[in-house]
């Protein structure tokens, strides 16, 4: 007997889930969408149980990567100042903060990342450096305090998918560098 259904109310593979995943994973590195997007859509993508949930994750982009060139290193400094990049901007694959005297803050949760891991390099340097990452990104944070504090507060922290990578290394000199998951 023929079923009258159409292909988008058929349930989704597994396989299906990891190609949808992995044309959000292409998006996102190409800089199509933002880590909260690429987090929230794969949520999405996980709970879908019908083609038709699946193609509405991925509808608006295309299905193959394009190609582009990315800056490899970007700088931001806070110097007897502030420096502050939060909503929506692009982090480049390697970037530099430094804060002397002054205070930095990075809000990773709607940045377009170039590539598919971020190196940030911190030197807090009598100042404060504070960067906030999506909760489902996998992060790694490693350096030295010294006469300062290193604080890594990532809670509940649950990488999902094989997204972008963030890599936090840091010195904080009489200074802070605080990672906080939201």
């Amino acid at each position: 007997m023929e079923s009258a259904r159409g292909s988008s109310d058929i349930r989704v593979s597994d396989a299906e889930r990891d190609r949808a995943i992995a044309v959000l994973r292409d998006a996102c590195v190409e800089g199509r969408l933002t880590l909260d997007e690429f987090s929230a859509r794969v949520r999405a993508a996980i709970a879908a149980r019908t083609r038709a949930e699946l193609a509405e994750l991925t509808h608006d982009l295309p299905a193959a990567p394009v190609t582009r060139s990315a800056r490899e290193t970007s700088w931001i400094l806070a110097i007897l100042g502030s420096a502050r990049r939060d909503g929506r901007w692009r982090i480049a694959r390697q970037t530099g903060v430094v804060a002397l005297m002054g205070g930095c803050s990075l809000d990773l949760r709607q940045a377009f990342i170039e590539g598919s891991e971020v190196a940030i390099t911190v030197l807090a340097l009598m100042g404060s450096v504070r960067i906030i990452v999506p909760r489902e990104i996998p992060v790694e944070v490693e350096g030295l305090a010294i006469l300062g504090s290193k604080k890594s507060r990532l809670g509940d922290h649950e990488p999902r998918g094989d997204g972008p990578v963030v890599r936090i290394r840091g010195l904080a000199l009489m200074g802070s560098l605080e990672v906080v998951a939201r």
